[in-house]
Protein backbone atom coordinates (compact mmCIF):
# COMPACT_ATOMS: atom_id res chain seq x y z
CA UNK A 1 0.00 0.00 0.00
CA UNK A 2 1.27 3.48 -0.86
CA UNK A 3 2.27 6.00 1.82
CA UNK A 4 -0.76 6.59 4.00
CA UNK A 5 -2.25 9.86 5.20
CA UNK A 6 -2.98 9.72 8.93
CA UNK A 7 -6.64 10.60 9.44
CA UNK A 8 -6.25 10.68 13.21
CA UNK A 9 -3.06 12.71 13.36
CA UNK A 10 -4.64 15.60 15.27
CA UNK A 11 -7.39 13.67 17.04
CA UNK A 12 -8.60 10.10 16.90
CA UNK A 13 -12.31 9.29 16.62
CA UNK A 14 -14.89 6.66 15.75
CA UNK A 15 -15.58 8.31 12.39
CA UNK A 16 -13.23 9.58 9.70
CA UNK A 17 -14.11 11.68 6.67
CA UNK A 18 -12.49 10.90 3.31
CA UNK A 19 -13.15 13.23 0.37
CA UNK A 20 -10.33 12.28 -2.04
CA UNK A 21 -9.08 8.94 -3.37
CA UNK A 22 -5.86 7.65 -1.80
CA UNK A 23 -4.30 5.57 0.95
CA UNK A 24 -5.09 6.27 4.59
CA UNK A 25 -4.46 5.10 8.13
CA UNK A 26 -5.65 5.73 11.67
CA UNK A 27 -4.51 4.43 15.02
CA UNK A 28 -6.32 1.37 16.42
CA UNK A 29 -7.44 3.06 19.64
CA UNK A 30 -10.84 3.39 21.27
CA UNK A 31 -12.56 6.44 19.83
CA UNK A 32 -10.90 9.71 20.78
CA UNK A 33 -8.99 8.07 23.62
CA UNK A 34 -5.53 6.53 23.81
CA UNK A 35 -6.41 3.00 24.95
CA UNK A 36 -5.49 0.29 22.48
CA UNK A 37 -8.36 -1.86 21.19
CA UNK A 38 -6.28 -4.96 21.97
CA UNK A 39 -4.32 -7.47 19.93
CA UNK A 40 -5.51 -7.15 16.35
CA UNK A 41 -5.31 -10.27 14.16
CA UNK A 42 -7.20 -8.96 11.12
CA UNK A 43 -9.29 -6.08 9.84
CA UNK A 44 -12.48 -6.41 7.83
CA UNK A 45 -15.10 -4.32 6.09
CA UNK A 46 -18.43 -5.08 7.81
CA UNK A 47 -20.64 -3.18 5.37
CA UNK A 48 -20.57 -0.57 2.62
CA UNK A 49 -23.52 1.48 1.37
CA UNK A 50 -21.93 1.46 -2.10
CA UNK A 51 -19.99 -1.48 -3.48
CA UNK A 52 -16.25 -1.06 -3.89
CA UNK A 53 -15.71 1.92 -1.57
CA UNK A 54 -12.63 0.32 -0.04
CA UNK A 55 -10.15 -1.31 -2.39
CA UNK A 56 -7.75 -2.66 0.22
CA UNK A 57 -7.66 -2.81 4.03
CA UNK A 58 -5.08 -4.06 6.53
CA UNK A 59 -3.28 -3.56 9.84
CA UNK A 60 0.31 -2.39 10.34
CA UNK A 61 2.18 -0.99 13.32
CA UNK A 62 -0.96 -0.43 15.42
CA UNK A 63 -2.67 1.36 12.52
CA UNK A 64 -5.71 0.40 10.49
CA UNK A 65 -4.73 1.02 6.86
CA UNK A 66 -6.97 1.23 3.81
CA UNK A 67 -7.06 2.56 0.28
CA UNK A 68 -9.84 3.66 -2.02
CA UNK A 69 -10.18 3.04 -5.76
CA UNK A 70 -8.55 5.64 -8.00
CA UNK A 71 -11.99 7.16 -8.45
CA UNK A 72 -13.60 7.70 -5.05
CA UNK A 73 -16.81 5.73 -4.54
CA UNK A 74 -19.04 7.84 -2.27
CA UNK A 75 -20.94 6.30 0.60
CA UNK A 76 -20.45 5.04 4.15
CA UNK A 77 -18.63 1.99 5.42
CA UNK A 78 -18.06 0.27 8.74
CA UNK A 79 -14.73 -1.46 9.32
CA UNK A 80 -13.68 -3.55 12.31
CA UNK A 81 -10.56 -4.86 14.02
CA UNK A 82 -10.83 -8.51 15.15
CA UNK A 83 -8.79 -10.73 17.42
CA UNK A 84 -7.54 -14.21 16.50
CA UNK A 85 -10.87 -15.80 17.47
CA UNK A 86 -12.78 -13.46 15.15
CA UNK A 87 -14.26 -11.33 17.94
CA UNK A 88 -14.71 -7.66 17.05
CA UNK A 89 -12.50 -5.50 19.26
CA UNK A 90 -13.62 -2.11 17.91
CA UNK A 91 -15.15 -0.65 14.77
CA UNK A 92 -14.95 2.64 12.86
CA UNK A 93 -17.20 4.50 10.46
CA UNK A 94 -15.61 5.72 7.20
CA UNK A 95 -17.60 8.59 5.72
CA UNK A 96 -16.95 9.34 2.03
CA UNK A 97 -19.33 12.14 0.99
CA UNK A 98 -19.86 13.68 -2.43
CA UNK A 99 -18.65 17.02 -1.08
CA UNK A 100 -16.79 18.11 2.03
CA UNK A 101 -19.15 18.88 4.94
CA UNK A 102 -19.23 22.60 5.72
CA UNK A 103 -20.40 24.33 8.88
CA UNK A 104 -21.63 27.57 10.41
CA UNK A 105 -23.07 28.96 13.63
CA UNK A 106 -26.37 29.53 11.75
CA UNK A 107 -27.43 31.87 14.54
CA UNK A 108 -28.31 28.75 16.52
CA UNK A 109 -25.26 28.08 18.64
CA UNK A 110 -21.82 29.24 19.68
CA UNK A 111 -20.54 26.02 18.18
CA UNK A 112 -20.01 25.42 14.49
CA UNK A 113 -22.71 23.02 13.37
CA UNK A 114 -22.14 20.69 10.46
CA UNK A 115 -24.12 21.58 7.37
CA UNK A 116 -25.44 18.02 7.13
CA UNK A 117 -26.33 15.01 9.23
CA UNK A 118 -23.59 12.61 10.26
CA UNK A 119 -23.07 10.24 7.33
CA UNK A 120 -24.95 12.37 4.75
CA UNK A 121 -23.35 12.43 1.31
CA UNK A 122 -24.58 15.95 0.58
CA UNK A 123 -26.29 18.86 2.31
CA UNK A 124 -30.05 18.80 2.55
CA UNK A 125 -32.20 21.33 0.68
CA UNK A 126 -35.87 22.02 0.07
CA UNK A 127 -35.83 19.00 -2.26
CA UNK A 128 -33.82 16.78 0.08
CA UNK A 129 -33.50 13.16 -0.90
CA UNK A 130 -31.86 10.03 0.58
CA UNK A 131 -28.30 11.21 -0.14
CA UNK A 132 -28.85 13.94 2.47
CA UNK A 133 -30.31 11.63 5.13
CA UNK A 134 -27.09 10.36 6.68
CA UNK A 135 -27.01 7.43 9.08
CA UNK A 136 -29.06 6.45 12.12
CA UNK A 137 -27.87 5.84 15.68
CA UNK A 138 -29.36 4.25 18.73
CA UNK A 139 -28.87 6.82 21.49
CA UNK A 140 -25.41 6.34 23.03
CA UNK A 141 -24.00 3.90 20.47
CA UNK A 142 -20.87 4.76 18.53
CA UNK A 143 -21.76 2.73 15.43
CA UNK A 144 -24.30 3.73 12.77
CA UNK A 145 -27.00 1.97 10.82
CA UNK A 146 -28.04 2.87 7.26
CA UNK A 147 -31.52 4.31 6.72
CA UNK A 148 -33.25 0.98 6.27
CA UNK A 149 -34.47 -1.90 8.41
CA UNK A 150 -31.36 -3.54 9.91
CA UNK A 151 -30.65 -7.03 8.64
CA UNK A 152 -29.23 -8.07 12.02
CA UNK A 153 -31.72 -7.53 14.84
CA UNK A 154 -32.04 -8.74 18.39
CA UNK A 155 -35.11 -8.38 20.56
CA UNK A 156 -34.33 -6.97 24.00
CA UNK A 157 -31.20 -5.26 25.24
CA UNK A 158 -27.44 -5.65 25.15
CA UNK A 159 -24.56 -4.52 27.31
CA UNK A 160 -22.13 -1.84 26.23
CA UNK A 161 -19.49 -4.54 25.68
CA UNK A 162 -21.93 -6.54 23.57
CA UNK A 163 -22.69 -3.49 21.44
CA UNK A 164 -18.98 -3.06 20.74
CA UNK A 165 -18.58 -6.72 19.79
CA UNK A 166 -21.77 -6.62 17.67
CA UNK A 167 -21.81 -3.24 15.94
CA UNK A 168 -24.14 -4.40 13.16
CA UNK A 169 -26.79 -5.78 15.56
CA UNK A 170 -29.76 -3.54 16.32
CA UNK A 171 -31.22 -4.32 19.78
CA UNK A 172 -34.87 -3.43 19.38
CA UNK A 173 -37.48 -2.79 22.07
CA UNK A 174 -39.68 0.01 23.34
CA UNK A 175 -37.16 1.44 25.80
CA UNK A 176 -33.38 1.55 25.94
CA UNK A 177 -31.02 -0.85 24.19
CA UNK A 178 -28.70 -0.88 27.24
CA UNK A 179 -29.07 -3.74 29.71
CA UNK A 180 -27.13 -1.64 32.24
CA UNK A 181 -27.90 2.01 31.62
CA UNK A 182 -24.99 4.46 31.38
CA UNK A 183 -26.19 8.04 30.92
CA UNK A 184 -22.66 9.32 30.24
CA UNK A 185 -21.77 7.34 27.11
CA UNK A 186 -22.20 10.39 24.88
CA UNK A 187 -20.64 12.74 27.40
CA UNK A 188 -23.61 14.75 28.64
CA UNK A 189 -22.24 17.85 30.43
CA UNK A 190 -18.72 16.54 29.95
CA UNK A 191 -16.08 16.22 27.27
CA UNK A 192 -16.30 14.09 24.15
CA UNK A 193 -16.22 10.39 25.04
CA UNK A 194 -14.76 7.32 23.37
CA UNK A 195 -18.29 6.36 22.30
CA UNK A 196 -19.05 9.63 20.52
CA UNK A 197 -19.78 8.88 16.82
CA UNK A 198 -18.63 12.24 15.39
CA UNK A 199 -15.38 12.74 13.42
CA UNK A 200 -12.28 14.59 14.71
CA UNK A 201 -13.04 18.13 15.82
CA UNK A 202 -16.73 17.43 16.38
CA UNK A 203 -19.02 15.99 19.04
CA UNK A 204 -22.65 15.10 19.68
CA UNK A 205 -24.17 18.34 21.01
CA UNK A 206 -25.37 18.74 24.55
CA UNK A 207 -28.93 20.07 24.59
CA UNK A 208 -27.55 23.31 26.08
CA UNK A 209 -25.18 23.72 23.12
CA UNK A 210 -27.98 24.28 20.59
CA UNK A 211 -30.93 25.47 22.64
CA UNK A 212 -32.75 26.79 19.56
CA UNK A 213 -33.05 23.18 18.40
CA UNK A 214 -33.19 21.10 21.58
CA UNK A 215 -34.88 23.45 24.08
CA UNK A 216 -37.58 25.03 21.95
CA UNK A 217 -41.28 24.34 22.39
CA UNK A 218 -42.00 24.59 18.68
CA UNK A 219 -39.16 24.46 16.20
CA UNK A 220 -41.52 26.03 13.65
CA UNK A 221 -41.15 29.26 15.63
CA UNK A 222 -37.38 29.34 15.24
CA UNK A 223 -35.74 32.10 13.20
CA UNK A 224 -35.44 31.06 9.55
CA UNK A 225 -38.08 28.34 9.76
CA UNK A 226 -39.06 26.93 6.37
CA UNK A 227 -41.00 23.77 5.68
CA UNK A 228 -40.62 21.72 2.53
CA UNK A 229 -43.31 19.03 2.75
CA UNK A 230 -42.02 15.51 2.29
CA UNK A 231 -38.41 16.65 2.23
CA UNK A 232 -36.94 18.84 4.98
CA UNK A 233 -37.22 21.83 7.28
CA UNK A 234 -34.84 24.77 7.58
CA UNK A 235 -34.00 27.02 10.52
CA UNK A 236 -31.34 29.57 11.40
CA UNK A 237 -29.76 32.59 9.77
CA UNK A 238 -28.31 31.65 7.33
CA UNK A 239 -30.69 28.72 6.90
CA UNK A 240 -29.52 25.19 7.56
CA UNK A 241 -31.61 22.28 6.32
CA UNK A 242 -32.57 19.13 8.21
CA UNK A 243 -33.99 16.30 6.08
CA UNK A 244 -36.89 14.13 7.16
CA UNK A 245 -34.72 11.06 7.44
CA UNK A 246 -37.23 8.79 9.09
CA UNK A 247 -36.04 6.60 11.95
CA UNK A 248 -35.80 3.01 13.14
CA UNK A 249 -38.67 2.33 15.53
CA UNK A 250 -39.08 0.10 18.59
CA UNK A 251 -39.66 -2.96 16.42
CA UNK A 252 -36.41 -2.44 14.54
CA UNK A 253 -38.24 -1.26 11.43
CA UNK A 254 -37.23 1.76 9.36
CA UNK A 255 -40.21 4.13 9.09
CA UNK A 256 -41.31 7.67 8.14
CA UNK A 257 -38.62 8.55 5.59
CA UNK A 258 -39.59 11.88 4.03
CA UNK A 259 -42.06 12.86 6.75
CA UNK A 260 -40.45 12.62 10.20
CA UNK A 261 -37.08 12.78 11.90
CA UNK A 262 -35.52 12.27 15.33
CA UNK A 263 -32.36 14.23 16.13
CA UNK A 264 -30.36 13.17 19.18
CA UNK A 265 -28.35 15.21 21.64
CA UNK A 266 -26.00 13.82 24.27
CA UNK A 267 -28.40 14.06 27.23
CA UNK A 268 -30.16 11.07 28.74
CA UNK A 269 -33.40 11.51 30.64
CA UNK A 270 -32.37 9.78 33.87
CA UNK A 271 -35.97 9.60 35.07
CA UNK A 272 -36.86 6.97 32.48
CA UNK A 273 -33.52 6.01 30.88
CA UNK A 274 -34.48 7.46 27.52
CA UNK A 275 -32.36 9.48 25.16
CA UNK A 276 -33.07 13.18 24.76
CA UNK A 277 -33.64 14.89 21.46
CA UNK A 278 -36.23 16.45 19.22
CA UNK A 279 -38.86 14.65 17.20
CA UNK A 280 -40.15 16.53 14.15
CA UNK A 281 -43.27 15.43 12.33
CA UNK A 282 -44.12 17.69 9.42
CA UNK A 283 -44.44 21.19 10.84
CA UNK A 284 -44.85 20.08 14.46
CA UNK A 285 -42.12 19.13 16.89
CA UNK A 286 -41.62 17.96 20.45
CA UNK A 287 -38.53 18.35 22.60
CA UNK A 288 -38.58 15.42 24.92
CA UNK A 289 -37.08 12.13 25.89
CA UNK A 290 -37.22 9.57 23.09
CA UNK A 291 -36.83 5.82 23.22
CA UNK A 292 -33.07 5.26 23.26
CA UNK A 293 -33.41 1.98 21.37
CA UNK A 294 -34.77 3.81 18.34
CA UNK A 295 -32.45 4.90 15.56
CA UNK A 296 -32.21 8.67 15.08
CA UNK A 297 -30.02 11.21 13.33
CA UNK A 298 -27.00 13.08 14.71
CA UNK A 299 -25.95 16.61 13.73
CA UNK A 300 -22.39 17.15 14.99
CA UNK A 301 -21.06 20.43 16.37
CA UNK A 302 -17.50 21.63 16.89
CA UNK A 303 -15.65 20.78 20.09
CA UNK A 304 -14.88 24.42 20.81
CA UNK A 305 -17.11 27.48 20.99
CA UNK A 306 -16.75 30.44 18.70
CA UNK A 307 -15.89 33.60 20.57
CA UNK A 308 -18.50 36.26 21.36
CA UNK A 309 -17.49 39.91 21.55
CA UNK A 310 -19.55 42.32 23.63
CA UNK A 311 -20.90 45.29 21.74
CA UNK A 312 -18.88 48.48 21.93
CA UNK A 313 -19.82 50.65 24.89
CA UNK A 314 -21.17 47.84 27.05
CA UNK A 315 -20.11 47.86 30.74
CA UNK A 316 -16.89 46.16 31.76
CA UNK A 317 -16.99 43.77 34.72
CA UNK A 318 -14.48 44.26 37.52
CA UNK A 319 -13.94 42.68 40.93
CA UNK A 320 -16.51 41.38 43.37
CA UNK A 321 -17.10 41.20 47.11
CA UNK A 322 -19.58 38.97 48.87
CA UNK A 323 -21.32 38.47 52.17
CA UNK A 324 -22.43 35.06 53.47
CA UNK A 325 -25.52 34.95 55.67
CA UNK A 326 -26.33 32.56 58.45
CA UNK A 327 -29.06 30.14 57.36
CA UNK A 328 -31.11 31.16 60.38
CA UNK A 329 -31.32 34.70 58.99
CA UNK A 330 -31.57 34.26 55.19
CA UNK A 331 -32.90 31.13 53.50
CA UNK A 332 -32.29 30.38 49.79
CA UNK A 333 -32.09 33.97 48.55
CA UNK A 334 -33.27 33.89 44.94
CA UNK A 335 -34.23 37.43 43.93
CA UNK A 336 -33.07 41.03 44.51
CA UNK A 337 -34.30 44.51 43.58
CA UNK A 338 -33.49 48.06 44.71
CA UNK A 339 -36.09 49.96 46.70
CA UNK A 340 -37.85 53.03 45.24
CA UNK A 341 -35.31 55.34 46.87
CA UNK A 342 -32.48 52.92 46.03
CA UNK A 343 -31.33 52.95 49.65
CA UNK A 344 -31.87 49.27 50.37
CA UNK A 345 -32.41 45.96 48.58
CA UNK A 346 -35.56 43.89 48.51
CA UNK A 347 -35.00 40.15 48.42
CA UNK A 348 -37.08 36.99 48.19
CA UNK A 349 -36.31 33.42 49.21
CA UNK A 350 -37.48 30.08 47.88
CA UNK A 351 -39.00 29.14 51.22
CA UNK A 352 -41.44 32.06 51.19
CA UNK A 353 -39.54 35.00 52.69
CA UNK A 354 -39.60 38.67 51.72
CA UNK A 355 -36.42 40.34 52.96
CA UNK A 356 -35.13 43.87 53.32
CA UNK A 357 -31.32 44.32 53.14
CA UNK A 358 -30.05 47.59 54.59
CA UNK A 359 -26.58 49.14 55.09
CA UNK A 360 -25.68 48.55 51.45
CA UNK A 361 -23.46 51.64 51.06
CA UNK A 362 -20.45 50.44 53.02
CA UNK A 363 -18.56 47.19 52.98
CA UNK A 364 -20.78 44.25 52.09
CA UNK A 365 -19.97 42.62 55.42
CA UNK A 366 -22.21 45.22 57.02
CA UNK A 367 -25.34 44.38 55.00
CA UNK A 368 -28.16 43.66 57.41
CA UNK A 369 -31.10 41.34 56.60
CA UNK A 370 -34.61 41.81 57.96
CA UNK A 371 -37.59 39.54 57.35
CA UNK A 372 -40.57 41.68 56.31
CA UNK A 373 -43.16 39.04 55.45
CA UNK A 374 -43.46 35.28 55.14
CA UNK A 375 -45.89 33.27 53.08
CA UNK A 376 -45.77 29.61 52.09
CA UNK A 377 -44.77 29.95 48.45
CA UNK A 378 -41.68 29.35 46.29
CA UNK A 379 -40.68 32.99 45.82
CA UNK A 380 -38.15 33.07 42.97
CA UNK A 381 -38.01 36.66 41.75
CA UNK A 382 -38.96 40.21 42.75
CA UNK A 383 -39.39 43.44 40.79
CA UNK A 384 -40.74 46.89 41.58
CA UNK A 385 -43.07 49.43 39.99
CA UNK A 386 -41.01 52.62 40.44
CA UNK A 387 -44.11 54.84 40.46
CA UNK A 388 -46.22 53.04 43.08
CA UNK A 389 -43.66 51.04 45.05
CA UNK A 390 -45.63 47.85 44.41
CA UNK A 391 -43.55 44.69 44.43
CA UNK A 392 -44.32 41.86 42.01
CA UNK A 393 -43.18 38.38 42.93
CA UNK A 394 -42.56 35.40 40.64
CA UNK A 395 -43.91 32.28 42.35
CA UNK A 396 -42.77 28.97 40.91
CA UNK A 397 -44.09 27.35 38.86
CA UNK A 398 -46.58 29.85 37.37
CA UNK A 399 -48.02 32.62 39.59
CA UNK A 400 -47.45 36.37 39.91
CA UNK A 401 -48.30 38.11 43.21
CA UNK A 402 -48.39 41.80 44.06
CA UNK A 403 -47.27 42.98 47.49
CA UNK A 404 -48.08 46.62 48.20
CA UNK A 405 -46.82 49.41 50.46
CA UNK A 406 -46.69 50.51 53.12
CA UNK A 407 -46.70 47.26 55.06
CA UNK A 408 -45.71 44.78 52.32
CA UNK A 409 -47.24 41.99 54.38
CA UNK A 410 -50.14 40.74 52.24
CA UNK A 411 -50.51 39.56 48.68
CA UNK A 412 -52.82 40.00 45.72
CA UNK A 413 -52.83 37.33 43.02
CA UNK A 414 -52.26 39.02 39.66
CA UNK A 415 -52.25 36.22 37.06
CA UNK A 416 -50.91 32.78 36.20
CA UNK A 417 -48.54 31.95 33.36
CA UNK A 418 -50.37 28.81 32.31
CA UNK A 419 -47.63 27.69 29.93
CA UNK A 420 -45.35 27.34 32.96
CA UNK A 421 -47.85 25.32 34.98
CA UNK A 422 -46.34 21.94 34.15
CA UNK A 423 -42.72 23.05 34.40
CA UNK A 424 -42.56 22.34 38.14
CA UNK A 425 -39.19 23.29 39.60
CA UNK A 426 -38.10 24.55 36.18
CA UNK A 427 -40.95 27.06 35.98
CA UNK A 428 -40.97 30.80 36.65
CA UNK A 429 -37.68 32.02 38.09
CA UNK A 430 -37.43 35.69 37.18
CA UNK A 431 -39.59 38.79 36.87
CA UNK A 432 -38.86 42.35 35.70
CA UNK A 433 -40.92 45.53 35.45
CA UNK A 434 -40.77 46.81 31.86
CA UNK A 435 -42.55 50.02 30.89
CA UNK A 436 -45.77 49.15 32.68
CA UNK A 437 -45.71 45.47 31.72
CA UNK A 438 -44.01 42.50 33.33
CA UNK A 439 -41.37 40.25 31.86
CA UNK A 440 -41.45 36.78 33.42
CA UNK A 441 -38.99 34.00 32.64
CA UNK A 442 -38.64 30.29 33.26
CA UNK A 443 -35.76 27.88 33.55
CA UNK A 444 -37.37 25.47 31.11
CA UNK A 445 -36.40 26.38 27.58
CA UNK A 446 -34.97 29.76 28.68
CA UNK A 447 -38.48 31.08 28.04
CA UNK A 448 -39.47 34.73 28.40
CA UNK A 449 -43.04 36.09 28.40
CA UNK A 450 -44.32 39.65 28.37
CA UNK A 451 -47.61 40.15 30.27
CA UNK A 452 -49.79 43.13 31.02
CA UNK A 453 -50.68 43.67 34.67
CA UNK A 454 -54.19 42.42 33.89
CA UNK A 455 -52.75 39.06 32.87
CA UNK A 456 -52.87 39.33 29.08
CA UNK A 457 -49.95 37.70 27.32
CA UNK A 458 -48.39 40.06 24.79
CA UNK A 459 -45.68 37.72 23.50
CA UNK A 460 -43.45 34.77 24.27
CA UNK A 461 -39.83 34.25 23.24
CA UNK A 462 -37.28 31.53 23.75
CA UNK A 463 -34.00 33.27 24.41
CA UNK A 464 -31.93 30.53 22.81
CA UNK A 465 -33.13 31.80 19.46
CA UNK A 466 -31.51 35.16 20.22
CA UNK A 467 -28.61 34.06 22.44
CA UNK A 468 -27.33 30.62 21.44
CA UNK A 469 -25.94 28.93 24.52
CA UNK A 470 -28.36 30.32 27.10
CA UNK A 471 -29.87 27.41 29.01
CA UNK A 472 -32.36 29.00 31.40
CA UNK A 473 -33.69 32.16 32.99
CA UNK A 474 -32.43 32.32 36.56
CA UNK A 475 -33.54 35.92 37.11
CA UNK A 476 -34.33 39.12 35.19
CA UNK A 477 -33.63 42.81 35.66
CA UNK A 478 -34.74 45.55 33.29
CA UNK A 479 -32.51 48.62 33.51
CA UNK A 480 -34.65 51.56 32.41
CA UNK A 481 -31.68 53.96 32.42
CA UNK A 482 -29.94 52.11 29.61
CA UNK A 483 -32.87 50.14 28.16
CA UNK A 484 -31.16 46.80 28.76
CA UNK A 485 -32.49 43.49 30.06
CA UNK A 486 -30.08 41.54 32.26
CA UNK A 487 -30.62 37.77 32.51
CA UNK A 488 -28.70 35.41 34.76
CA UNK A 489 -28.27 31.75 33.82
CA UNK A 490 -27.37 29.53 36.78
CA UNK A 491 -26.54 26.52 34.58
CA UNK A 492 -24.27 28.30 32.12
CA UNK A 493 -22.93 30.58 34.91
CA UNK A 494 -23.25 33.63 32.70
CA UNK A 495 -24.97 37.00 32.65
CA UNK A 496 -26.64 37.73 29.31
CA UNK A 497 -27.56 41.31 28.41
CA UNK A 498 -30.18 42.06 25.74
CA UNK A 499 -31.69 45.22 24.37
CA UNK A 500 -34.83 46.20 26.26
CA UNK A 501 -37.21 44.80 23.63
CA UNK A 502 -35.24 41.53 23.63
CA UNK A 503 -34.33 41.38 19.96
CA UNK A 504 -30.54 41.35 20.19
CA UNK A 505 -27.84 39.96 22.48
CA UNK A 506 -25.44 42.74 23.45
CA UNK A 507 -23.07 41.31 26.07
CA UNK A 508 -22.12 38.22 28.05
CA UNK A 509 -20.31 38.10 31.39
CA UNK A 510 -18.80 35.03 33.03
CA UNK A 511 -19.98 34.52 36.64
CA UNK A 512 -18.50 31.12 37.42
CA UNK A 513 -17.43 32.45 40.83
CA UNK A 514 -21.08 32.27 41.99
CA UNK A 515 -22.30 28.83 42.98
CA UNK A 516 -25.98 29.25 42.05
CA UNK A 517 -26.52 32.72 40.56
CA UNK A 518 -30.28 33.22 40.75
CA UNK A 519 -30.72 36.96 40.98
CA UNK A 520 -29.48 40.12 39.30
CA UNK A 521 -30.00 43.83 40.04
CA UNK A 522 -28.20 46.78 38.39
CA UNK A 523 -27.23 49.65 40.72
CA UNK A 524 -25.94 52.73 38.87
CA UNK A 525 -25.45 54.80 42.01
CA UNK A 526 -22.99 52.31 43.43
CA UNK A 527 -21.46 51.27 40.08
CA UNK A 528 -22.26 47.65 40.64
CA UNK A 529 -24.48 44.72 39.86
CA UNK A 530 -25.95 42.91 42.85
CA UNK A 531 -26.39 39.16 42.59
CA UNK A 532 -27.51 36.49 45.03
CA UNK A 533 -26.57 32.85 45.47
CA UNK A 534 -29.36 30.66 46.85
CA UNK A 535 -27.14 27.71 47.67
CA UNK A 536 -26.94 25.94 51.03
CA UNK A 537 -25.87 29.27 52.50
CA UNK A 538 -27.30 32.42 50.93
CA UNK A 539 -24.83 35.03 49.67
CA UNK A 540 -25.01 38.50 48.15
CA UNK A 541 -22.37 39.50 45.62
CA UNK A 542 -21.52 43.11 44.81
CA UNK A 543 -19.81 43.08 41.40
CA UNK A 544 -18.22 46.32 40.24
CA UNK A 545 -18.85 47.42 36.65
CA UNK A 546 -17.34 50.38 34.85
CA UNK A 547 -19.49 52.07 32.23
CA UNK A 548 -22.84 51.16 33.79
Amino acid sequence: MAACKDLGGSETANCYVVTEPGSYKFKAVKGNGTASVGTVAKVEVLWETASGMIAEIGFSGNYITFSTPSALVCGNALVAAKDASGKILWSWHLWMPVSTPAGDLYGLSWYTMMSRNLGALEDASSSAGPDSYGLLYQWGRKDPFPCNTPSERKAGTMSLAESIANPTTFAYNEGTWMSSVDASVWGDKATKTIYDPCPPGYKVPMREDVTAVFSTDAISGTTGWQYAAGHAFAIGDPKVWFPYTGYIDGTGTYVAGGSQTKIWNSHMDSANNQGYGIFVNGESSSRSSQKAAQGGSVRCISLNQASFTNEAGMPVMGQYKRVVFETSKVVELSGLHLSVDKDFLWGVGDEGYLYKFTNIDGDVSGITPETVWTYSADMEGVTLDPDTGNLYLAIEPKRVYRVSPPSYNSKTTMFDVEEAADMGNSGMEGIAWHKGDLYVGSQSGATLWCYTLSGTKKWKKQLGQIAPGITEVGDLFYDAETDLLWVTDSEAFKLFVFDGDVTRLKAIYDIKFIGNPESVCVDHARGCVWMADDGSTSKIYKISFSGL
